[in-house]
């Protein structure tokens, strides 16, 4: 952004009655004073105010992303304390995911689905990237949390909330009325996670995760573009880093 005023000189002066020679000088003192203040404003990340799980998640990807490209440490280590502070910040007393913070708090919302696959993602990325077992443990922990809270057994139905936090039930179906997906984001991306963590950890459950949600994302295929999206962006990472199919 840059300092600048909704008139011109000229139409300040009229409006003002203060002539232009006087006024000029006073204006630009003013604004440099302003730029100074702007320059002592704290740099303090949005989440000091609110911030949900899978925007922070989604940062962390892009910093892993950054890091790829430019193979500057620096974004790897701030990927690093991003994700160690989500684990610190967003996890509840009892070992849970909470859905956002406010003010540095948690709020009563529990996760949902999204903030689960996309943490799930973003810890794997950083065990792809680092090789540290504890992403991968944390993953798995995510993706367990997620199996425990918000599916359905045996069919592996994934709800984007328990609706506990609500005073009706919380659904979102998709616009076409499939209404085996409540979000094919959450869908497609824990299709890819579940994928990724039996690549790592060979674990019947995983497979036969993958194997109940397979069939529900290739029948909504003909009918969504954003599955399309959602599933094929997800598919073509999985069979560019060759990880076997479950």
């Amino acid at each position: 952004n840059t300092l600048t005023w909704k008139l011109a000189l000229p139409e300040i002066s009229t409006s003002s009655g203060i002539p232009q020679e006087t006024l000029k000088p006073t204006l630009e003192k003013l604004t440099q004073k302003l730029a100074s203040l702007r320059k002592k404003k704290s740099a303090t990340a949005l989440r000091n105010e609110l911030s949900t799980v899978e925007s922070s998640a989604l940062m962390i990807q892009a910093e892993l992303s950054a890091y790829r490209a430019t193979n500057d440490a620096k974004y790897l280590k701030m990927a690093t304390k991003d994700a160690d502070y989500i684990k610190k910040m967003f996890t509840d007393t009892s070992g849970n995911l909470v859905h956002a913070l406010y003010q540095e708090n948690q709020t009563d919302r529990s996760a949902l689905g999204a903030d689960y696959a996309q943490l799930t993602k973003s810890a794997l990325d950083l065990h792809e990237t680092t090789k540290d077992a504890k992403w991968l443990t944390w993953a798995t922990s995510l993706h367990n949390q997620l199996t425990k809270n918000l599916t359905s057994s045996p069919k592996y139905f994934i709800s984007e909330s328990n609706g506990a936090d609500y005073p009706y039930p919380f659904n979102i179906y998709q616009a076409f009325n499939i209404l085996q997906i409540d979000n094919t984001c959450t869908w497609a991306l824990e299709y890819a996670n579940i994928k990724r963590l039996n690549a790592l950890q060979e674990d019947p459950a995983l497979k036969d995760q993958s194997s109940a949600l397979l069939p529900v994302l290739l029948g909504s295929l003909k009918i969504s573009p954003l599955v399309n999206i959602d599933y094929l962006t997800e598919e073509t990472k999985l069979k560019n880093n060759s990880a076997p199919t479950p």
